[in-house]
């Protein structure tokens, strides 16, 4: 069953946000926004070889333009934003963040992505103090029990990359890795955290850019 937000979303925005249950927020509002979105991105001349702030810029724009949420965009019901900054607290020291990605659904479910470029390595990267770290230390999505993080991959062979990041990810604090959420190109992680006892699931999204 596909996670829910960490706050639930009251039911007189359920029916504007035209889904029937929280669990259905995740897929259908978050996820398959992004899908359309690499549907989009994938056919641009040379995206192999752009910078990964440019692929999420145009994700960003194509998403609260011409996608299947455009509309619940526009009548404040759900806000995506690009890069925004963020200032959280961890043990009275206070630290600026900056995830590349944010949706705020119906004024409760805060869902941030990290986005890392695969080009043939990156596999340390992306779980690393800047990928994944980013998660499991507080410094994004203190308060949320769910995340996610997007791979473009721009080289190496798609499937064996994902494999080898499935196995970064089970080394990383990880008490379960699930590799068949029935979503192709997403499985998800659930984390201990540094100083929280609230786990945290990341959602983790693999773009084929090749």
């Amino acid at each position: 069953m596909m996670s829910t937000c960490s706050t639930r979303i009251p039911n007189k925005f359920l029916s504007k946000l035209s889904v029937k249950k929280d669990t259905d927020i995740i897929e259908k509002l978050i996820l398959h926004p992004l899908f359309e979105a690499y549907d989009f991105i994938k056919l641009s001349p040379d995206i192999q070889i752009f910078h990964e702030n440019e692929i999420t810029k145009r994700i960003y724009w194509y998403i609260r333009n011409s996608s299947s949420i455009s509309d619940q965009i526009e009548q404040h019901l759900i806000n995506v934003t690009y890069r925004p900054k963020e200032v959280n607290r961890v043990k009275n020291k206070y630290d600026e963040s900056e995830p590349d990605l944010v949706f705020f659904i119906a004024r409760n479910c805060n869902f941030a992505f990290e986005t890392k470029r695969i080009y043939g390595k990156g596999y340390t990267e992306y779980v690393g103090d800047g990928g994944l770290g980013c998660f499991l230390t507080e410094k994004y999505s203190k308060d949320e029990r769910n995340a996610g993080m997007i791979a473009y991959v721009q080289k190496g062979d798609f499937s064996l990359v994902q494999k080898k990041i499935a196995a970064k990810i089970s080394e990383s604090d990880c008490i379960e890795l699930r590799e068949d959420i029935g979503i192709d190109y997403v499985i998800s992680s659930t984390h201990t955290r540094s100083s929280s006892s609230m786990h945290i699931t990341i959602f983790h999204l693999f773009f084929d850019l090749t």
